[in-house]
């Protein structure tokens, strides 16, 4: 799962040798998620608005994080709630 999710780029995924193409509509047949909401891509920028409320200092400039936010610029309480997320999902 780490080597789909570190490859893919929104499109393609490169594992070892093996070379794909991953299509929104192929992700929702196989997951049942509807294809409505808000999209999220992760070679996106951050949006600082969206962050303030979990940052220890809300007016920090994300745009210096490229591959996300550090655990340790949350607040304590984000900051637990995302270590147990992390070992429920990972």
């Amino acid at each position: 799962m780490e080597n789909f999710s570190c490859s893919f780029d929104g499109t393609t995924v490169d594992i070892r040798d093996i070379k794909f193409t991953i299509m929104e509509s192929m992700i929702t047949k196989s997951t049942e998620f509807p294809r409505s909401g808000e999209k999220w891509f992760k070679n996106m920028g951050i949006n600082g608005e969206y962050w303030n409320v979990f940052l220890k200092n809300p007016n920090m400039d994300t745009t210096v994080f490229k591959k996300g936010i550090p655990s340790t610029m949350l607040k304590s309480k984000w900051r637990n709630l995302l270590l147990v997320l992390k070992e429920i999902f990972y």
